[in-house]
């Protein structure tokens, strides 16, 4: 039995792993619109966000009825970050440290807004500080975005339920190629070796390889949730 050399490995590796990074930075790149960030304090990570998400109707619901009881956005956002027991009065601890470092507070929370990679949140902190600057009944717009991201999270979970089968199905789509190249060099390494020694099925494999990455690509679009 013919041994497969360390730099025919390599040799049908390499061009296989630049294509897929090649695929994986372009697919980041088309992922969404880049927009500004500020260069001050640390930013949420993705995951750390999406905690941050699903406390934040509980926040608004706090911090509504704490200004309906006649305080003004600013102490009700001292009220809820003192509470504690929330994963987003860090946020909001943040903010108000930003005020008191001479900041006004539309200022603080559209600077707050820029330190997270997503949507939800942003928006939402953008529309208190829009509020809060032309003066409008803020009570019913924290009531109203609680409601609609409340909404959101349960559709949120239903996608996820729909949406599992095809995510399945594309993990086991992906994973066939390679099982089966895997079974193909056990059972019967003869057949496989020549196609690895020959540079032409050397770059038939990265061709397929870089066409697998697209369609998992494609398949990963076909069930994602980021509209919600």
């Amino acid at each position: 039995m013919a041994a497969v050399s360390t730099n025919d490995l390599l040799v049908t590796l390499f061009p296989a792993a630049s294509a897929g990074i090649l695929v994986a930075w372009a697919t980041q790149g088309l992922r969404r619109p880049s927009r500004r960030r500020s260069d001050r304090g640390h930013r949420y990570s993705p995951r750390l966000e999406r905690k941050l998400e699903r406390s934040l109707p509980d926040v608004l619901d706090r911090l509504a009825s704490t200004m309906a009881s006649g305080f003004g956005l600013h102490q009700a956002m001292e009220s809820v970050a003192g509470t504690g027991g929330l994963p987003f009065s860090d946020v909001l601890s943040r903010v108000l440290a930003q005020v008191r470092s001479g900041q006004r507070l539309d200022e603080a929370l559209e600077w707050a807004s820029d330190l997270f990679p997503g949507r939800t949140i942003p928006l939402t902190l953008y529309a208190m500080a829009s509020s809060h600057r032309r003066g409008t009944n803020l009570i019913e717009s924290l009531q109203l975005i609680a409601r609609v991201t409340r909404e959101r999270e349960v559709l949120r979970r239903k996608v996820s339920v729909m949406t599992a089968q095809g995510r399945l199905q594309g993990m086991v789509l992906c994973a066939v190629p390679f099982l089966f190249m895997v079974a193909l060099l056990v059972v019967a390494p003869g057949d496989l070796i020549p196609v690895l020694k020959s540079a032409f099925g050397r770059w038939l494999i990265a061709f397929s390889l870089l066409l697998q990455g697209v369609g998992g690509y494609i398949i990963s679009r076909m069930v994602r949730r980021e509209f919600l």
